[in-house]
């Protein structure tokens, strides 16, 4: 009966090694909450210049519009 149970000890311990390696391997590939940071930085930087761009756009737009309005007018 001790044989037995210490056969599917052994077996979960090794399952158990064999677990973490697979975590081991895969963590390498997580990002860090470094690497998130930056992406969080990256990210609003992205959005003030695309409403920059587009402010600048709908300035640009307005003043064409009234410029083709005042030549037909």
């Amino acid at each position: 009966m001790p044989e037995k149970e210490t056969l599917l000890l052994e077996q979960d311990i090794s399952r158990i090694k064999e677990d973490v390696a697979v975590l081991k391997a895969e963590s390498r590939n997580y990002a860090t909450r470094e690497d998130l940071q930056t992406v969080r930085v990256e990210i609003e930087k992205m959005g003030r210049t695309i409403i920059m761009w587009l402010s600048g756009m709908i300035i640009a737009s307005t003043g064409t519009i009234l410029a083709v309005l005042r030549l037909f007018r």
